[in-house]
């Protein structure tokens, strides 16, 4: 089983690969790859077994963080059977990132969080879709969605931290 190396932003652990784990790339690969019987070639597999592992050092970017493509590191997660953002929806994970922004650490993403919605609430009209009123309407139709999500992510954080990261107290 691959060893997750948990980062204070969970966008950004990794995966180190133990023995046996090139195999179950291999596997996924031919199955996703296969077309009408035909497997994909050797060199092909390979090519995507090296993309891949370059992933699993790397952030998640991708659908699973809002953005219009698809994360490479999800599918060499899947295919490893590991998860690095469980239960971490795409929207919240958005959030979670944004929330380690500007070098703030776990405890101020944490914060940052907290106060999410009452920044939304707080935002003027002019920074709300440059201020035209049929945007404002659609900016404020979407803040509850928006504040529910930040909501998630923060108990989501919250407990990521606790598991990964618990304090422990020294006698």
């Amino acid at each position: 089983m691959p060893k997750i190396v948990r980062s204070p932003n969970p966008i950004n652990s990794v995966v180190e690969l133990e023995e046996g784990d090139i195999e179950k790339l291999r596997a996924g690969i031919v199955e996703d790859w296969t077309d009408d019987g035909v497997p994909p070639t050797d060199v092909f597999v390979a090519e995507q077994i090296e993309h891949l592992t370059g992933f699993l050092q790397s952030s998640h970017m991708g659908d699973c963080t809002c953005c219009p493509f698809t994360c490479e590191k999800c599918i060499a997660e899947e295919y490893l059977g590991v998860d690095t953002m469980q239960d971490l929806y795409k929207h919240d994970a958005y959030k979670v990132d944004a929330a380690f922004g500007d070098g703030r650490t776990m405890d101020e993403a944490i914060a940052w969080l907290a106060a999410y919605s009452e920044r939304l609430d707080a935002t003027p009209d002019s920074e709300k879709y440059d201020g035209s009123p049929k945007l404002i309407g659609l900016w404020d139709s979407a803040v509850p969605r928006w504040k529910r999500e930040g909501e998630r992510a923060h108990e989501w954080l919250v407990a990521y931290r606790d598991t990964h990261f618990p304090i422990t107290c020294s006698p």
